[in-house]
C-alpha cells in the first residue's frame, strides 16, 4: 500500500510531499511504514499512483509531465555488505505532454 501526504505550507514556507509505502503487519488492519521518500516528484506534486498487480513495482506521475516506475527489492549496505536493506526506489524516469 501506500500513501501520498502533502503538508500544505504556512505563509509560503513548511510545504513538503510524502510518497509513503507500507507492508502489512501480521495483525490484522495492521500496517507498517515501508519506505519514506520526500519529494518523490521535486518539480510538482503527484498527480497519481498506480501499482502493478502481482509484482513489487509502482508509478507515480506529477503535475509538471513527469512519471517514475519505482521497484521494490533489497541490496546490501554499501560499508556493509553483510546488511541487506529493503524498500522501494526508483528505477527510471520519463516525460509527457499533455
Amino acid at each position: 500500500m501506500a500513501t501520498i501526504d502533502v503538508t500544505i505550507p504556512e505563509e509560503k514556507l513548511g510545504g513538503l510531499v510524502c510518497l509513503k509505502y507500507w507492508t502489512r503487519g501480521s495483525l490484522v488492519a495492521e500496517y507498517l511504514l515501508s519506505t519514506v521518500i520526500y519529494e518523490p516528484h521535486s518539480d510538482a506534486q503527484v498527480s497519481s499512483l498506480a501499482f502493478r498487480p502481482g509484482h513489487n513495482m509502482a508509478v507515480t506521475s506529477s503535475y509538471g509531465g513527469d512519471f517514475k516506475v519505482w521497484v521494490h527489492g533489497s541490496h546490501a549496505d554499501r560499508n556493509n555488505e553483510s546488511i541487506q536493506r529493503t524498500g522501494w526506489r526508483c528505477q527510471s524516469v520519463g516525460s509527457y505532454k499533455y
